[in-house]
């Protein structure tokens, strides 16, 4: 494997290169390393595509849309346009083996749609999603993940000016789950607005990274970011890291993260009107997902409910 091959399996792992550009890229390595590790051919290919990710996922299979509802992703890629996203509105990923999916997103209208992610394996899901024309997009995305490791990349360019997006994240995890979350504000007046909920179980391990960018020319921004995870399992842990990057100086720009468990007093109250133990977790557990449903656009609040309903 060459050095150059070993810098990107490293990106894998790596939260900060989440959305970098191919340029900027071969100028780090370049800087820091020397001009001479990546040859030309090399260099050719990193320069046709938009961000380092894109190149990485050029060696995987290339597919034209998403067809089928259900599915086991393997090493796939998608490139969907504004016309293709109903496709995504009731797809459900199983993965039963280890897996790699990729899904680039550019969007030129208005658009909404939900995730719903089973994982029993290993899963590596990309989402870059490029907004333009002022489009509103407002979507979701559910996860189990049961025994198995899970990491979600989610990455949010704005191509134009006073564009909006709304994410909502809501996840149940009993084995490793990471989520990496990064919005460029390059353009004034656009609005991002996030929110991530984990519900960590038995000895899982949660892991958030989240960067809100927001760039000289991006006067009049308006971006939040909120992370809380609830830890239930008596060797659960996790590790919230939010960050702010902030280049100009007319913005509103807030962020937050918090860890909890449930309080003995809430157990009391509501075993005192009856519930029993497991009853009162889970009422106590479904209200902390459910406080993100409002957020999303009414016609997935029925799946959405069923999902954190069914959650054991």
């Amino acid at each position: 494997m060459s050095l150059i091959e070993e810098i990107s399996q490293e990106l894998y792992t790596d939260e900060s290169w989440v959305g970098v550009s191919s340029k900027s890229f071969i100028q780090t390595v370049t800087s820091n390393i020397g001009e001479y590790v990546i040859d030309s051919n090399i260099k050719s290919r990193l320069n046709t595509y938009d961000s380092i990710e894109r190149y990485l996922a050029s060696n995987l299979q290339i597919n034209g849309a998403i067809k089928e509802v259900n599915f086991s992703p393997r090493n796939s890629y998608y490139n969907l346009k504004s016309f293709e996203i109903n496709k995504l509105e009731t797809t459900t990923f199983f993965c039963k083996e280890p897996s790699s999916f990729w899904i680039d997103l550019d969007i030129d209208q208005d658009t909404e749609f939900l995730l719903n992610v089973e994982n029993d394996s290993v899963l590596f899901l990309k989402i870059n999603i490029e907004i333009f024309d002022k489009a509103r997009v407002n979507f979701g995305i559910l996860i189990n993940n049961n025994s198995g490791e899970c990491r979600v990349n989610l990455c949010t360019n704005f191509r134009q000016p006073k564009s909006e997006v709304f994410v909502t994240i809501l996840s149940k995890n009993s084995g490793k789950l990471s989520i990496c979350n990064r919005q460029l504000h390059p353009f004034e007046g656009c609005k991002s607005d996030s929110l991530f909920k984990f519900l960590g179980l038995e000895s899982s391990y949660t892991h958030f990274w989240g960067l809100i960018e927001i760039m000289s020319e991006a006067q009049n921004s308006d971006a939040y970011q909120l992370a809380r995870a609830m830890l239930i399992g008596q060797e659960a842990s996790g590790n919230l890291i939010p960050n702010l990057k902030i280049g100009a100086n007319q913005v509103r720009c807030t962020h937050g993260a918090s860890f909890s468990t449930i309080n003995p007093n809430d157990i009391f109250y509501l075993r005192s009107r009856g519930f029993s133990l497991s009853e009162s977790v889970k009422f106590l557990t479904d209200g902390f997902l459910l406080e993100g449903v409002s957020r999303l656009p009414e016609k997935f609040h029925n799946p959405v409910e069923n999902f954190v309903l069914s959650l054991k």
